[in-house]
């Protein structure tokens, strides 16, 4: 799916579940779509979900835990709370354009101080002390 296809199922959805088992999952990429359409997730906590999905925007369930139990009990609480779900979804579409002003914000500065060091690199270092100064600006996690 593309384009209008993507963004009319996405719209279409109340939450989106994300019970991946994968042990390498990174960033779902999926996850950034739905949160950019308000959709609140239910995922379980794998490689960076957890610093993706918050407890206002949804529900990161443990690995090692039931994941139909612990999705049944929060949908349960959203439909008892319509306005708590209203503002899981809101928060969603917060949580998503934060994270995206933050990351172009961290690819512009890394560009800007790659761009400034060519043809100088005596000034600026070699790429992998650049990347690594830029890793401490940011607070990012390199491994």
């Amino acid at each position: 799916m593309y384009g209008d296809e993507k963004s009319a199922f996405f719209e279409g959805l109340d939450v989106l579940l994300f019970p991946t088992r994968y042990a390498n999952e990174a960033e779902p990429v999926t996850i950034h779509e739905a949160m950019a359409h308000g959709v609140p997730v239910i995922a379980f906590g794998r490689g960076s979900i957890e610093d993706l999905v918050t407890v206002e925007c949804g529900l990161v369930v443990d690995k090692n835990d039931d994941f139909v139990k612990a999705t049944l009990l929060q949908l349960k609480a959203w439909r008892k709370s319509p306005e708590t779900f209203h503002k899981a979804s809101i928060q969603a579409r917060s949580r998503f354009e934060l994270m995206f002003g933050q990351s172009a914000r961290e690819w512009a500065a890394l560009r800007a101080e790659l761009c400034a060091g060519v043809g100088a690199p005596h000034r600026s270092g070699t790429s992998e002390q650049i990347l690594n100064r830029f890793v401490r600006k940011s607070g990012s996690k390199r491994g």
